[in-house]
């Protein structure tokens, strides 16, 4: 049992490495491309693109309806498994692309946006792209082989990024949105039949499917709820407000998920597998989560405070001010967007467990929640909406927390001794980038940056790495030792010329 729990934290290791690598170049690409066609497009076109954000996420989900993770749940998972998976995603990939190029006219008509139909219409082929995609995707996360995915995710977005700035260029406007978006998931499935290695047989069983189904139906339950009401504002702001406040809002959505989904996706794609393979081992999966929440802190919660102190700044030197309005909403989804990770980290481990009911109904009483303060105050304002999701997600996560503690026997002693030591320091970082903050305001946006990042990095990591925090003392010894290697490699290399 030993034995293979130190296998699985190899094989979390090497996935945790490509993962990272893999987002961080796909962030770092789409960070530059998102502030050239920022600065090309306007905020309204990019609102119009958000109005059928929902539609596109939820072809997704039903294409794959939640198998995919019973795939990976699946221990004994067999060849008929995976082709029964891949008929059904085509099947319902072709039903959902005529859904929504059937439904283009009644989306322009709820947003009284006759340009909407056409949008709808070519973006139809998404789910087809998609639905040839998923089981090689499902595997290599299954397997936790994350360096072909690198491979594809890098491509994929760089080759359809350079296409849409392009287009931009040109003066396409929206179209240039359209077409990124397409060639995107078109070159991404191409890859992956490419490396992933798999192909199917036309082979499909019910026995297979209702096995699947069991678990996956509740991963789409809860799946639909999560899509609907995570894209719940963007139908609000666009159909109450203007496309314009969409843009706004969808931007600083955007420029928030930079490192909050590179976080996310790592805590998706790793914790889940490795959780379930650790499933049955009670010590170990406690010892394997308490490594990966401390491991999430010590990232998400200092990288989150700098982005909301510094997001005046940010916007103004890189999509410039017609990009102002934004500041606001990008400094409350940056409290948030911890808050959100932590409650994706509990629902997988909730997940892994083999509870995907009880986390449906704590997902199904937090959207209750949301519903019901939405109501009451959807005419309030978009930042009193993102505060009221922030409320809910907190206490989403606080009932997860209180579940999973009696599973693994995790404390609130331990949790605390786990979370204090970095909350503490990013609320001393926190501190010393406000009061550094109120002397720079007159500076240029940039020098504003270099200040504030600048000092919050110090703060951060000089009294962690001076007492002796285990974790980033452990980083530290872990760069020191790529930084070895690589020049050891290059020394090799000069010597063999």
């Amino acid at each position: 049992m030993i034995d293979t729990a130190k296998t699985i934290q190899k094989k979390t290791a090497k996935a945790i490495f490509w993962s990272i690598t893999e987002l961080a170049g796909a962030m770092v690409v789409q960070f530059v491309l998102g502030i050239l066609l920022a600065r090309l497009l306007s905020p309204a076109e990019f609102g119009v693109i958000g109005m059928i954000n929902i539609f596109l996420a939820l072809s997704l989900l039903f294409i794959d309806s939640g198998l995919g993770q019973a795939l990976i749940f699946k221990k004994d998972a067999t060849k008929t498994d995976e082709n029964t998976l891949f008929c059904f995603n085509v099947a319902v990939g072709m039903v959902v692309a005529v859904a929504m190029a059937a439904s283009g006219g009644w989306i322009a008509d709820f947003y009284r946006m006759p340009q909407l139909k056409s949008i709808c219409m070519v973006l139809a082929l998404n789910p087809l792209f998609n639905a040839f995609g998923i089981v090689q995707f499902t595997l290599l996360k299954k397997t936790l082989n994350f360096r072909p995915m690198t491979y594809v995710t890098l491509t994929a977005v760089a080759l359809s990024g350079v296409a849409g700035v392009i287009a931009a260029y040109c003066g396409l406007g929206v179209w240039a949105l359209v077409l990124q978006n397409l060639l995107n998931n078109f070159l991404r499935t191409v890859l992956l039949w490419i490396l992933g290695g798999w192909r199917p047989s036309w082979q499909f069983s019910w026995h297979s499917f209702r096995e699947l189904g069991t678990y996956g139906s509740k991963v789409l339950a809860s799946g639909m709820t999560e899509v609907v009401f995570k894209n719940l504002y963007s139908v609000i702001i666009g159909k109450l407000y203007t496309s314009a406040m969409l843009g706004f809002y969808n931007k600083a959505y955007s420029l928030e998920q930079l490192p909050g989904r590179f976080l996310q996706n790592i805590i998706a794609r790793v914790s889940f597998s490795s959780f379930a393979s650790l499933n049955g081992n009670s010590r170990e999966l406690k010892r394997h989560f308490r490594e990966s929440l401390r491991l999430f802190l010590v990232i998400a919660l200092p990288t989150m405070a700098l982005m909301g102190l510094l997001a005046r700044p940010l916007v103004l030197f890189l999509i410039t001010d017609k990009w102002g309005p934004a500041v606001p909403f990008l400094q409350i989804l940056c409290v948030s967007s911890p808050l959100y990770l932590l409650q994706i980290l509990e629902g997988n481990l909730l997940k892994a467990l083999g509870f995907p009911g009880i986390f449906f109904v704590q997902d199904v009483l937090k959207k209750a929640l949301l519903v019901i303060l939405v109501c009451f105050f959807y005419n309030r304002g978009v930042e009193t909406l993102i505060w009221i999701d922030a409320g809910a997600t907190f206490v989403a996560f606080l009932m997860m927390r209180m579940f999973n503690m009696h599973q693994i026997r995790y404390e609130w002693k331990e949790q605390l001794q786990d979370c204090l030591p970095y909350a503490g320091l990013t609320l001393l970082m926190g501190c010393g980038v406000f009061v550094l903050s109120r002397f720079t305001s007159a500076w240029a946006p940039f020098w504003q940056l270099a200040a504030g990042g600048a000092t919050g990095a110090v703060l951060y990591l000089t009294p962690g790495i001076f007492f002796r925090e285990p974790l980033m003392t452990r980083m530290v010894c872990w760069g020191k030792h790529l930084c070895e290697e690589y020049w050891e490699r290059i020394g090799r290399r000069r010597e063999s010329c």
